[in-house]
């Protein structure tokens, strides 16, 4: 079973702020004229369905068979393209693909994000949009690291520890899943990791592969950046 087979039952449990983001995200693209949307790493549908509701054209790539269910439970209808973000192939274009939850830091690879731009560029109409969002590790790990969350359900039938600490090179999440049952009590643990990445660096390769920045925001509430305070990168790159 895969990382995000095992964490799609709880993910939504983990990010009950993604409501608050949606409005700016819709707003966004329905200011750019967009009517199709690709959402890369889409998993449960918490970006996915609400754009679906609001009346745009969206569907999702998603490799995790666990985060495809979880999102159907949701809306059986929505659109899943189970395919690898690295190779994915759809016979079709997009007026703007979605790359948010810190979706190019999560790749396993690095030369992977080169991969996944080229088939971005290669699904995106001209003039399309590619809206990506990233961490800015800087401000998140000067706030969070060496600390602890917890998350539980409103019946107590599942808590999560989330412990999070940085490396070299990652940023990591170990998850401690604690969960009762008609069976007793289970616990498991996974490991959530985004490469540790340089702003200027990640800007340059997505320069090198012909995208343009449109507008750089500092989250996904629409709020300008500041470099020591922000924390996220939300860029708005456009295919020339």
């Amino acid at each position: 079973m895969s990382l995000y087979d095992q964490i799609g039952p709880i993910y939504d449990l983990i990010y009950p702020g993604t409501a608050e983001r949606v409005p700016f995200v819709r707003d966004l693209l329905q200011s750019l004229g967009v009517s199709t949307v690709l959402e890369l790493g889409a998993g449960t549908g918490l970006y996915l369905h609400p754009l679906v509701e609001a009346g745009l054209d969206a569907e999702g790539l998603e490799i995790s068979d666990g985060m495809i269910a979880a999102a159907h439970g949701k809306n059986p209808e929505l659109v899943f393209h189970a395919q690898d973000a690295r190779s994915f192939s759809l016979g079709k274009r997009y007026d703007a693909i979605l790359a948010l939850s810190s979706f190019f830091v999560v790749l396993e690879e690095e030369d992977a994000i080169g991969a996944c731009l080229r088939c971005c560029l290669e699904h995106l109409n001209p003039g399309g949009y590619l809206l990506a969002e990233l961490p800015n590790h800087d401000v998140e790990i000067a706030e969070m690291d060496g600390r602890q969350e917890v998350f539980r359900t409103e019946d107590d039938g599942v808590a999560v520890i989330i412990q999070s600490w940085a490396s070299e090179t990652q940023w990591n999440e170990d998850w401690h899943v604690f969960e009762s049952g008609p069976d007793g009590f289970s616990n498991r643990s996974v490991r959530c990791a985004e490469w540790r990445f340089d702003p200027a660096a990640m800007r340059a390769r997505f320069e090198a592969e012909g995208l343009v920045m449109h507008r750089h925001w500092g989250d996904l509430l629409g709020r300008p950046f500041e470099a020591g305070r922000s924390p996220r990168h939300v860029w708005l790159w456009r295919r020339p």
